[in-house]
Order: C-alpha cells, then structure tokens, then sequence
C-alpha cells in the first residue's frame, strides 16, 4: 500500500507552532504515528513541546494525536456545539491515519478513474505526493501532536460570543509564552478581535492570568482567559 505524507503540527498558534512530518500508510494506527514521528525527530520536537530533561518526555503513552479547530472569525456555536469544545479532542491511538484523516475532514481525494500504472501493484509501499498533500493539507495540518501533562484548563470570563465561565482544554509547549497562547486561544475558538462601537471599530485585548490575576512564569494546570 502506498504511503503518503502526513503533517502534524505541535502547540502554538499558527504562525508559531512548528510542523513536522513523516511518511504513513492510511492503514497505520495513530499510535505508530505518533513512535515512527518521535523515532525521526524525537529530540526537536521534546525540546520544544516539553523543555529540557523532562522526566516523562520518553513516555510514548504521554504523547497523543489531537484533532485540531479550524473555526472562523466571530464563530457563533449551539448549546450542543459547545459542549462538544469542552472536550480534549484526542484521537484513539488505535485509529488508523486514515480514519483520522477522514475525521477532520483533511483525508485526500481519491485517485482520477483510470488505467492503472504497469508499475503498480497490491504490495507497492512507495510513497506518493497528490495535489492535495501538496496543499492546503501541509500548510493546515489538522493534526497536532501533544503531551498529556501539558493540559492547561481554561476558565474564560467576559469573552465576546461564548458564555460566561465556559471552559476550554488546550495543550501547550514548554515556551508557549501568554501572548502566542492568547492567539492559539482565539484561532481555535474564531474569538472576535475588534469590537464594534457605532461607526467604528476597537480592537479587543485578552490576557491569560491566574487565580489571583498574576502571570505565571510556570506551567499551572488551570488559567482564566479574559478580556480587557
């Protein structure tokens, strides 16, 4: 079976969070993803999404495949849409890349009718480029790779089309700082940027704090995001 080109991004929000890529058969489980992924760029990819000499970096149960949002600008959601936001949106290692894929809506097109290649064959495992991989799938990964322990809960206050004290899941990187994680937060959640204010427009600020309202240095387990 041919293989194709898989992406997955790591947390951040789009403009910071890295990509990386390996190649994967449709009928490869998300858990052989995840090994082949860490086996070729295993030490990029700890240092980045877990720092320095974290004690459970090498733990290949930690780390899981997300399904990532792809939500519009002022995105307005039901009671039901909501409720499905609170989730972690992690995929079942045992899923293969295929069902993944067709999950999020990014699996590719099947192949053009026609005669089959001389060249081609049921046990063929080379890889392939489509058109589509070469697309808007490599630059839009709806795939993300993240580690268990850096679940962050978010309590949002004071948010522009989403209820007061709605809790969002969101996974980051070691050096996630609190502005890339103020824009994750909006990309994910299409959170409205401007405010309109009679025939003018006022571009909404947000911040992440603590319990207390102070900016952890740290990793905490639960912040609140609010607006300005």
């Amino acid at each position: 079976m041919s293989k194709q080109l898989v992406q997955l991004s790591l947390p951040g929000p789009g403009g910071a969070a890295s990509v990386h890529a390996t190649f994967a058969s449709p009928s490869d489980s998300l858990e052989g993803l995840v090994t082949t992924l860490l086996a070729e760029d295993g030490a990029q990819i700890k240092r980045t999404v877990c720092g320095r000499g974290h004690a459970q970096a090498d733990d290949l149960g930690l780390w899981r495949v997300q399904r990532t949002l792809n939500s519009s600008p002022n995105s307005e959601r039901t009671d039901e849409e909501l409720a499905d936001l609170e989730g972690d949106r992690l995929l079942s290692p045992e899923l293969t890349v295929e069902e993944a894929l067709a999950l999020t809506g990014s699996a590719p097109p099947p192949p053009p009718p026609g005669p089959a290649s001389p060249h081609a064959s049921s046990n063929d495992n080379s890889t392939q480029f489509s058109d589509f991989l070469l697309s808007s799938h490599l630059h839009a990964p709806s795939l993300r790779l993240v580690f268990t322990p850096n679940l962050v809960e978010f309590t949002f206050e004071h948010i522009p089309g989403l209820p007061e004290g709605f809790r969002f899941r969101l996974f980051l990187g070691a050096e996630t700082t609190a502005g890339e994680t103020v824009e994750a937060l909006m990309e994910e959640l299409g959170v409205a940027k401007f405010a309109i204010q009679g025939h003018k427009s006022a571009r909404i600020e947000y911040c992440v704090q603590t319990s207390d309202g102070s900016r952890s240095a740290s990793l905490p387990s639960a912040l609140f995001f609010r607006s300005l």
